[in-house]
């Protein structure tokens, strides 16, 4: 698992994909919608995170076992061995938003994310989970900011009261932007939710947030397949 964890981190997806017509992937293509489903969602949850992000916590975030690894593994052993060719056009495919857009679509890859994330914030703050669970992999604001209004992701939040987790390399001002970004795009936005994630920002004009905390969602959504 570890080598398509490391393959997937190693590839680029701000290059360009000028095409994707490939008689060879067609049949590896077919084989893996069939076979594995979980791949896609394995896959799409490997792009959505931070680059480098650990195994581990790649999996926690992932929320799935062990044994789920070992047999996405096992069954997709008889298609890529460790051809890191094969899988590279499996990356480049999950750049076209068509692609697999029925299996775990990005809406509700980014939904999973951001709910998983921020109990695992809480978990570290509780003593639930160890504290090593806490690092730059929890991009928890922009998770929110990329997924669709849900009544379990509003129920994450009420019950939310984000620190200043700058220790563990989390930009605790950046997430609460981007969940204030989320809160101001709903067109019945609660209004005393967003009144109290405002309370989390210094005090500042709002074109100095924008100009503080937007690179990274600017950046995010530079990428072709980041379409949300």
């Amino acid at each position: 698992m570890a080598f398509f964890h490391s393959t997937v981190n190693d590839f680029d997806f701000d290059d360009e994909v000028d095409s994707f017509v490939a008689t060879e992937f067609d049949g590896v293509q077919h084989q893996v919608l069939l076979r594995c489903p979980a791949f896609i969602r394995l896959l799409r949850v490997s792009m959505a995170l931070p680059a480098l992000t650990p195994l581990f916590q790649f999996r926690v975030l992932l929320d799935a076992s062990w044994d789920d690894f070992r047999t996405v593994v096992w069954t997709l052993r008889p298609i890529f061995g460790r051809n890191e060719t094969a899988l590279a056009q499996i990356w480049t495919a999950l750049q076209d938003p068509g692609f697999a857009k029925e299996i775990s679509p990005w809406s509700v890859v980014f939904r999973d994310l951001a709910c998983q994330s921020i109990r695992i914030v809480k978990g570290g703050y509780n003593g639930a989970v160890p504290i090593e669970m806490l690092g730059y992999w929890l991009e928890w604001g922009r998770y929110v900011r990329s997924s669709p209004l849900c009544s379990e992701l509003l129920c994450e939040l009420r019950g939310f009261v984000p620190r200043d987790d700058s220790q563990y390399g989390i930009a605790s001002e950046t997430e609460v932007h981007d969940v204030l970004k989320w809160f101001e795009s709903l067109p019945d936005a609660p209004q005393d939710e967003l009144l109290r994630w405002v309370r989390y920002l210094p005090r500042s004009s709002r074109s100095e947030q924008d100009f503080a905390f937007e690179a990274r969602w600017t950046s995010w959504k530079g990428l072709a397949w980041y379409r949300v």
